[in-house]
């Protein structure tokens, strides 16, 4: 079995705090993971390539990842 990440890094907005960025050609927001907090750096610089958005206006956020049980009672 392969174990998940202990860890990603998430791309947030910085001036609403959503983990849902980007709109692209479809029109709707994903969330974009990495395993890297370089390769997190390195996707905002590719999203400013194609927005009018400031690449100020990105962050990167780290999360820990722990197992979710769930409870079946």
């Amino acid at each position: 079995m392969i174990e998940p990440a202990e860890e990603i890094y998430v791309l947030f907005d910085k001036n609403t705090g959503d983990i849902r960025t980007g709109s692209g050609k479809r029109g709707y927001k994903v969330v974009h993971a990495y395993l890297s907090e370089k390769m997190g750096w390195g996707a905002i610089g590719r999203i400013a390539q194609f927005t009018e958005e400031a690449r100020d206006d990105y962050a990167v956020a780290k999360y820990r990842l722990v197992e979710a049980k769930e409870n079946r009672e």
